[in-house]
């Protein structure tokens, strides 16, 4: 009748829906096991790619690693306009010497030099021009020809100029020749 209550289900009640739940399960078709499996694989698989960072499918390995490193190194040189200002030396120096393993590489287009580090403590075509000399590390004379210099050095610095990186640059190309850490 529309007023009455009804009286609560038994415990046993709820037990036996619960084992009927638990048979369906075991009683389903092979294409929904199939469906299952399936689903269960990506969720895998994008699980692993997602937190390994790779991607299996890519057939193209190194196009991806350097992608994953120019990442990383916006990331660095970003952290590096940030701290170049600071007064934590030794993060400077960390940071700059990372971003020089990376980015003094024969080859490297200078403008990613400008672009990742930032405007440069010094460029000069002669390292005897430079105040560099100041610093620790070898010291090259400058030319004895009239020659147009075929190349130039960009410096980048921490704070207190106690380490630094030179990197050589053909003014040719416009490409990093060669890169020294002192």
């Amino acid at each position: 009748k529309k007023g009455e209550r009804r009286a609560p289900s038994t415990p046993q009640g709820h037990n036996s829906n619960r084992l009927r739940k638990t048979h369906l399960l075991f009683t389903q078709t092979p294409a929904t096991w199939t469906s299952l499996c399936f689903f269960y694989f990506f969720l895998l698989l994008f699980l692993f790619t997602f937190f390994c960072g790779c991607n299996p499918f890519l057939k193209n390995e190194r196009s991806s690693i350097e992608t994953y490193v120019m990442t990383d190194i916006n990331a660095l040189s970003q952290y590096w306009k940030a701290v170049r200002g600071s007064d934590d030396e030794a993060e400077q120096v960390q940071t700059l010497k990372t971003l020089y393993d990376t980015l003094g590489q024969q080859g490297t287009p200078a403008t990613s030099l400008i672009s990742q580090l930032g405007k440069p403590d010094e460029i000069t075509h002669n390292l005897g021009q430079s105040i560099i000399p100041t610093m620790p590390g070898p010291v090259l004379t400058e030319s004895l020809t009239d020659e147009p210099p075929s190349m130039y050095f960009v410096y980048y610095a921490n704070k207190d100029k106690s380490s630094y990186a030179a990197f050589k640059v053909d003014s040719d190309t416009e490409t990093v020749q060669t890169a020294e850490w002192h």
